[in-house]
């Protein structure tokens, strides 16, 4: 006997079972796999029965429980932004202290999220998180090494205060090839930072000696 075929529900609720809890998502994340028409009613349905939740207009998300506290942890800011990017077709990189904050520079978590993007420049609030998407050239952007663009932004944050720290601290967080990618990208871009890609070299060499 032929199984029928899955239902558009539950075509969703398969996919929902794959993704992360604490996960936000968008329509546009399920665009082509169901009729528009129904995706709506579909997840309506599923925010009805619990299994999703609405974060904002658009915005849903995977409820993600902690039960040594007994509470919902909510979606993170980074998670939200991606979300916001990929329903609006952006490309985003963390950008000043959220960059730094990325990659264990800075511990303060920063009270509004910068990220580069290349749409428009835009500030938005989602669930008590002040979002801030900043237009940037593409060059700026690196949209295709984000580990490496990432870097960048968060050497830019540190250039006047703590660069040394955060070199020295680098070199033993970095995996060799990303430090390598960033010598690379830096070749031609400005004096400073390329230098501090020399020293970040350099220091993880001295590390491993």
């Amino acid at each position: 006997m032929t199984p029928r075929p899955a239902t558009s529900l539950e075509l969703i609720r398969d996919l929902l079972q794959q993704m992360v809890a604490g996960s936000v998502f968008t329509r546009r994340d399920f665009q082509g796999l169901v009729a528009n028409g129904s995706l709506g009613r579909i997840l309506t349905q599923l925010e009805d029965d619990g299994v999703i939740r609405r974060l904002d207009r658009g915005l849903f998300f995977l409820p993600r429980h902690n039960p040594r506290l007994g509470l919902d942890i909510p979606p993170s800011p980074e998670t939200i932004a991606h979300a916001i990017a990929r329903k609006r077709g952006w490309t985003i990189i963390p950008h000043g202290a959220w960059a730094a904050n990325r990659l264990g520079l800075d511990m303060q978590v920063p009270a509004q999220f910068v990220c580069l993007s290349d749409g428009p420049s835009e500030t938005l609030t989602v669930a008590g998180h002040h979002l801030v998407f900043k237009h940037a050239r593409p060059k700026d952007l690196v949209a295709d090494d984000p580990e490496v663009s990432t870097l960048i932004q968060a050497l830019r944050h540190v250039q006047h205060d703590g660069l040394d720290d955060a070199i020295h601290n680098l070199s033993n967080l970095l995996p060799q090839e990303v430090c390598e990618r960033l010598l690379q990208r830096t070749a031609r871009t400005s004096t400073w930072l390329h230098a501090a890609a020399l020293k970040l070299m350099a220091a993880q060499r001295s590390n491993h000696d």
